[in-house]
């Protein structure tokens, strides 16, 4: 269960990008919460995706690094998971969906999932630096900053638009 909960269910295995890969479900399953029509059920799932997705990556990373003998292995994307989850949390998803607007929706999880990925490639500091932390720690802590970052950009777009 540990080497599925890491890989995302194998999104970490597919060949490429595993970090898009495995950052790819967070914005799907999101966008259909959103079909549902519910704020409160998009962040409810964010939020368990956050949460499974942090512990499994500290709890198992060790055993991860040892298993595939590389610190921060490509293939353990359960860290793209939860930073993922964290920058889309940062939408104000009850205004969104007040809005009425699919498309304002669907724009801010992409928005969200391409500047994710765009800081968790680049790696701004202090992400780099948060790498280094021992085990799950270092593997988890670049993407939470990535996560952030990514956050504060979705969450300033959306307010610009919903004005």
């Amino acid at each position: 269960m540990r080497k599925a909960l890491l890989t995302a269910f194998g999104f970490g295995l597919l060949p490429g990008a595993p970090g898009t890969w495995g950052s790819l479900p967070v914005p799907v399953l999101a966008a259909l919460a959103v079909l549902i029509d519910d704020a409160w059920l998009v962040n409810v799932l964010l939020l368990l995706l956050f949460f499974i997705a942090s512990i499994a990556t500290v709890r198992f990373g060790a055993w991860a690094e040892a298993h595939w003998n590389k610190h921060d292995p490509p293939c353990v994307v359960s860290d793209e998971i939860a930073g993922q989850s964290l920058a889309l949390l940062f939408i104000p998803w009850s205004e969104v969906m007040a809005a009425g607007s699919w498309w304002l929706a669907f724009l801010l999880l992409a928005v969200g999932f391409v500047t994710f990925r765009f800081f968790d490639i680049t790696k701004i500091p202090p992400a780099k630096q948060l790498q280094d932390l021992p085990r799950g720690w270092g593997i988890l802590a670049d993407d939470m900053a990535a996560g952030l970052y990514a956050g504060i950009a979705s969450w300033a777009l959306a307010y610009a638009l919903l004005a």
